[in-house]
């Protein structure tokens, strides 16, 4: 995951996939974002609550038929396609300085990573 300052006040995450580590083989595997079912955005993580403020689906094709189904056709589209892909819209830097994406994969692991936003980028919680 990476973050990007678009300004002093805002700020953009692109999800480009996860870590996991294997206990037997003792090694950590990277999984691509295509991978990725859905994920959310927390953009003023508490470090306690995580409140998504913005949801993305990964795969626009796999689900573009079931959420026009959902929403109706008279939805506003330009709204909906932004609900898709592996980068958030931008969003006011917080006051708390953290943030938190949650993922949830397609075999329906859900990962959580707190970071913080400081004036040299986003750095990942330890």
């Amino acid at each position: 995951m990476t973050q990007r300052l678009l300004s002093p006040d805002e700020v953009r995450v692109s999800v480009t996939g996860w870590h996991t580590y294997d206990p037997i083989a003792g090694e950590y595997r990277w999984h691509p974002g295509s991978q990725i079912l859905c994920w959310a955005l927390d953009t003023d993580y508490d470090g306690d609550c995580f409140t998504p403020s913005q949801f993305f689906f990964s795969d626009q094709a796999r689900h573009q038929k079931a959420l026009r189904r959902l929403v109706g056709k008279d939805a506003d589209w330009l709204a909906v396609d932004a609900c898709f892909g592996l980068r958030s819209l931008p969003f006011k830097r917080p006051s708390s300085g953290r943030i938190a994406v949650r993922i949830t994969t397609q075999n329906g692991q859900s990962i959580l990573k707190p970071m913080t936003v400081s004036d040299a980028g986003p750095k990942p919680e330890a």
